[in-house]
């Protein structure tokens, strides 16, 4: 009489790791792929709202007053004062990646406004967001116009770390 005996084989442990590590590797590859696509949606959202959307409400501000910036300075530069202007005016309140900007000055005669742009909750850094904006106002002739009431006049990083913000100087030199 003969015992057949079936008998199961299952994984051994040294499969069963190589499975699991293999498993990490992607779940990790993945992580960092979608990681990376966020922050270059921030830079993105966030170079096209300081180049294109800040700069075409401060143009409408300049063209539809008196051909200045005096409509947010008032009789003495108030940040406050100045940054509620121009959020009644249809500037976001914050920045795509959840910061408030600040304006930093109005000089008198109100042919510029200097915006802080704080960066410190950027994925990337600061010096990504300076560099794309910059880029982008290259990239636009009339952007970067001496003439245009709506022109970038020039791009800096200002602070360190928390304070850390990109600074821009909008409307004509004075």
């Amino acid at each position: 009489m003969s015992h057949s005996f079936n008998r199961q084989r299952g994984f051994t442990f040294l499969e069963l790791i190589a499975v699991v590590v293999t498993l990490g590797v992607l779940a990790f590859a993945a992580y960092i792929a979608a990681t990376g696509t966020k922050a270059e949606a921030e830079i993105s959202d966030g170079t096209r709202f300081i180049v294109t959307n800040a700069s075409s409400t401060l143009g409408q501000v300049y063209m539809t007053t008196d051909g200045s910036y005096n409509v947010l300075r008032g009789a003495s530069f108030d940040q406050t004062a100045s940054r509620n202007a121009l959020i009644l005016r249809g500037m976001p309140r914050q920045l795509p990646w959840g910061q408030d900007w600040i304006i930093v000055d109005i000089p008198a005669g109100a042919q510029s406004v200097t915006v802080d742009w704080p960066c410190s909750a950027l994925r990337l850094t600061c010096e990504d967001l300076r560099a794309a904006v910059q880029a982008r106002v290259s990239a636009d002739p009339l952007a970067h116009s001496t003439v245009g009431a709506r022109g970038i006049q020039s791009v800096a990083l200002e602070g360190a770390d928390e304070t850390e913000a990109v600074r821009v100087v909008y409307g004509r030199p004075s």
